[in-house]
């Protein structure tokens, strides 16, 4: 089952992750999850220490292409150069499309996490587990 396991980058906790995989009840063949910090990261650690595969989903700031995704072109105001606003939305959709089972650990706040459950309610035939946990500031 590949699984997507993403969370808040404020929270770095390891053994949560861990305590969460066992707790979700799902066959991790594969996670997807982000190049994020925080629960992210604790997830790609966690999966190389049990040797399972994982699968590394990373927003395309450069891709303009509106054929690929949404697109809200922005400019740097320093560089001048222009990249797609909507770029870690446009990887959030496709993580979530990829994906058989969604694990998630969230605070309650953070907007990465919360887009990822407006996008699930878009797809309710995938088995979802959510842990809420305190803020972390």
């Amino acid at each position: 089952m590949k699984v997507a396991f993403v969370g808040g980058m404020n929270i770095d906790n390891e053994e949560l992750v861990a305590q969460v995989m066992e707790d979700a009840g799902m066959p991790f063949d594969m996670i997807l999850t982000t190049e994020d910090e925080g629960i992210s990261k604790n997830v790609r650690v966690i999966a190389a220490k049990k040797n399972i595969p994982y699968l590394v989903y990373a927003p395309d700031w450069n891709n303009l292409n509106p054929e690929e995704g949404k697109v809200e072109v922005k400019r740097n105001k320093e560089t001048g150069v222009s990249f797609n606003k909507r770029a870690a939305l446009n990887r959030n959709m496709k993580l979530v499309k990829d994906c058989d089972g969604f694990v998630m650990i969230w605070d309650g706040e953070s907007s990465g996490c919360r887009s990822f459950l407006d996008l699930l309610k878009n797809e309710p035939t995938k088995l979802t587990y959510i842990v809420k946990v305190p803020q972390h500031k």
